[in-house]
């Protein structure tokens, strides 16, 4: 069977090789299109530059089998993007005729470039398979393109789409609930004695600074602001706590570090920057908490990370929060920016974190929650769909 992949994941070519920045990308589709007899990769692919931070390789078997299209990159909100899109689109569309003779299409939304190619191969009748990796359910100032797009998948496509949901709906029976998997059943096999060492340093710990870790780009939507405020919170209550923020940023991380050296917290919150795995493996076996916290979200991988290294998660209700932590937060907590003030905020959180004992359940919860999130199994749900096909 013959598979076009396309997403908008810039790709980088370094002499003979073309990798990305996406670690897990690269690993789903290392597993997931190794099943298949020869691909098509359609994503931007950047010439010859110099790359700042880790790149990730195909496996060789991949590369042997793949032939990769450089499709121009288009988007933006100002009007010379406009402009430019209208000049790309012809060059889109040559590039998506040349390739429409093939058995799958696996198109990644939301972007502009997978609008483009899904309405030509839906009015090819090409079969198409979807991951919607953005927030499902619709939010404020969600851009029109986005609903667009949702409104494609929804009343226009008849093949399967994976998104990011625990909402189920009988209207839409093509439409299926899915994760973004990290970690391999081998990885998990692995990991699991250290998870127990981990418990057992718990049930250890006495009178220890306890440490926070907020993970991913350092950008508004995913509010880091918020946890700059509760570890504010929880510390003016005596509560010894430390926080460290990984991940790069531009004027919004300028804004934070700002916030924490007027509020006199740089004794207690981290800037890291970039880490690369290696790294930020270590920060999270030095870590309790992971924080997560963001206004929007697709999915949250950080979390499926924070499970696997043994962390027990505080977040956001965004839509798949309580998917994470349990119905009855057995693997972790959800807060709001309204209980923040409240007594009853403090005591849950209090309770919990001066009292190891109680986290060596949601540790192991979590890994074990985690574990059934493999790869692996990913893998088998899109081949299953893929094959009814």
């Amino acid at each position: 069977m013959r598979i076009v992949v396309i997403t908008d994941c810039i790709h980088y070519k370094v002499g003979d090789s073309i990798s990305n920045k996406n670690p897990i990308l690269t690993k789903q589709f290392n597993s997931l299109l190794t099943h298949f007899d020869k691909v098509v990769f359609v994503a931007p692919i950047i010439n010859n530059i110099s790359i700042n931070g880790q790149l990730n390789y195909y496996s060789q078997a991949l590369i042997d089998k793949t032939t990769f299209y450089a499709a121009p990159m288009a988007g933006g909100d100002r009007i010379w993007d406009k402009v430019k899109l209208a000049i790309i689109v012809p060059k889109w569309l040559k590039l998506f005729w040349q390739i429409r003779k093939f058995d799958i299409y696996y198109i990644r939304f939301p972007n502009n470039l997978n609008i483009i190619s899904f309405l030509l191969y839906k009015l090819l009748n090409n079969k198409i398979v979807i991951t919607y990796t953005g927030t499902w359910e619709n939010y404020v100032n969600e851009p029109f393109t986005y609903r667009i797009q949702k409104y494609f998948i929804k009343y226009l496509h008849s093949g399967p789409a994976f998104v990011y949901s625990i909402n189920k709906s009988q209207k839409f029976e093509n439409i299926i609930s899915s994760f973004s998997p990290s970690f391999t059943k081998k990885e998990c096999e692995l990991q699991r004695p250290r998870i127990v060492e981990r418990i057992d340093c718990i049930n250890k710990l006495r009178n220890e600074q306890i440490q926070f870790v907020i993970v991913g780009s350092v950008m508004e939507y995913k509010n880091q602001l918020f946890a700059i405020r509760l570890v504010h919170y929880l510390c003016e209550r005596k509560m010894d706590i430390r926080l460290r923020i990984v991940g790069s940023g531009g004027d919004y991380l300028k804004e934070l570090k700002k916030i924490v050296l007027d509020d006199s917290l740089d004794k207690i919150i981290f800037f890291e920057g970039y880490k690369s795995k290696d790294e930020l493996d270590k920060i999270y076996q030095e870590s309790h908490f992971l924080l997560h916290t963001p206004k929007i979200e697709g999915y949250g991988k950080t979390i499926q990370e924070g499970f696997f290294n043994g962390l027990i998660p505080i977040l956001t209700n965004f839509p798949y929060a309580k998917f994470f932590t349990g119905d009855k937060n057995e693997r972790g907590i959800i807060i709001d920016q309204e209980s923040l003030l409240t007594n009853m905020f403090f005591d849950e959180i209090y309770s919990i974190i001066n009292n190891p004992f109680q986290w060596t359940s949601m540790v192991n919860n979590g890994f074990e929650f985690a574990s059934s999130l493999t790869i692996d199994s990913w893998v088998e749900t899109y081949l299953s769909e893929i094959n009814q096909m």
